[in-house]
This record gives C-alpha cells, sequence and structure tokens, in this order.
C-alpha cells in the first residue's frame, strides 16, 4: 500500500509512514484503495468519491473550531483528505478519458484505468 500512496502528490515519505502506522487510518486509506480497484462501475465510483469529498468538504467544516486546537486530528484529517482528493481526481480523469476512447475495446480502457 505505501507503494500506492508514492503516487499522491503533497505527502512525504515521512509523512506516509507515521500515517499508514496507525491502524484506523491504514484500514480505511486501505478501503478507499481497494474500492477504486475493485469497483467495476465508474458511475458508483464517482459518487461515492463526490460524497466523500462532500463529507471532507464541507460537512467536516462546519464545525472546524470543535478540532482546529487538536493538531492530530488535523493532520489525520489532512492527510486523509490528500488522498481522498487524488482518487476523486484520479476516477473524474478515467471518466473523462473514457468518453473520449468510447470506441476503442474495453480491454483498453481497463488497462487505461488500472495505470498507476
Amino acid at each position: 500500500m505505501v507503494s500506492l500512496l508514492t503516487k499522491v502528490p503533497n505527502i512525504s515519505k515521512n509523512t506516509r509512514k507515521k500515517k499508514i502506522a496507525n491502524p484506523i487510518i491504514h484500514d480505511f486509506i486501505a478501503s478507499l484503495f481497494l474500492f477504486n480497484e475493485v469497483c467495476s462501475s465508474q458511475t458508483l465510483k464517482e459518487k461515492q468519491f463526490n460524497n466523500l469529498t462532500n463529507l471532507l468538504n464541507e460537512r467536516f467544516c462546519r464545525h472546524k473550531d470543535y478540532f482546529i486546537n487538536d493538531n492530530v486530528f488535523m493532520s489525520n484529517y489532512e492527510f486523509v483528505k490528500k488522498v481522498v482528493d487524488y482518487l476523486s481526481g484520479k476516477c473524474i480523469q478515467y471518466n473523462e478519458g473514457q468518453k473520449r476512447e468510447f470506441y476503442v475495446g474495453q480491454r483498453q480502457r481497463c488497462s487505461t484505468f488500472f495505470t498507476f
């Protein structure tokens, strides 16, 4: 999983190592990458990443004053947000690429999606 996280921009090696050492963060991030690989419905994938992005960008920020002074929570939040933004961006980029490659065979579209 660390090799997958190396593709996420703006996360240092030290930060990756520290955050993945937390079992809750590890399992959540692993679930996101697994969902991204296993889910075959691009529509479902895009919808779920949009829901998750909405949760992180809007709902969590409504009462940010509750957590702003908790450095551990804020650090974990920023790490998870970077991973979600990365995966969400890949999902959208793939969807746009799929539209361009609509008449190309299914095999090529799948190989385009799984390129990390």
